[in-house]
């Protein structure tokens, strides 16, 4: 709901709960329900990726608790799956959810910005691994400043040696 009080764009990927999804026709479904009346044997080709996606716009209650006013606010979903030409059929498990805010989104474009956040997760899993991202052992502040500070210095060394020593990964120069 922060998203859409500041006029920002959400873009993530849900997992297949439980969560009910309302349709134009006012009916809620799960994910899983959606994929099976609304998805199955319907996907579309990317043009510059290589997946199969179907979306759909469906309206999502934000409320918090079961006794609020329910709050629906209109999203985009895009089922997506890899091209894979020797299986007709998407399994249950074949098959991925994102969700957009933003409906006027293409699903391209939606899959594309997703696909940022993998450099970022990378480097979060390398410096907490690595680099000692918030490892120290004192609970001040301070100490959580200079460690943010310090893992992304040692992450510009480890880049900086990479290209010199021309190495192809980062975890190779460390």
């Amino acid at each position: 709901s922060m998203t859409l009080e500041h006029e920002l764009t959400a873009i993530l990927r849900m997992k297949k709960s439980k969560m009910k999804y309302r349709l134009a026709d006012k009916s809620e479904c799960t994910a899983a329900e959606l994929f099976k009346t609304q998805v199955k044997g319907q996907w579309k080709k990317l043009a510059r990726l290589p997946y199969q996606t179907k979306s759909i716009v469906v309206e999502l209650n934000l409320t918090e608790k079961a006794k609020d006013k329910p709050n629906w606010v209109k999203v985009k979903l895009v089922f997506c799956r890899g091209v894979n030409p020797e299986k007709k059929k998407a399994g249950k498990h074949d098959w991925a959810l994102f969700l957009s805010t933003d409906a006027s989104l293409s699903d391209e474009k939606i899959l594309e910005i997703y696909a940022l956040r993998w450099g970022i997760e990378v480097y979060f899993k390398e410096a907490k691994q690595h680099l000692g991202l918030l490892s120290e052992q004192s609970r001040h502040y301070s100490a959580y400043i200079a460690s943010i500070h310090l893992t992304g210095l040692r992450f510009c060394l480890l880049l900086h040696a990479k290209q010199n020593d021309d190495i192809s990964r980062v975890c190779d120069s460390r």
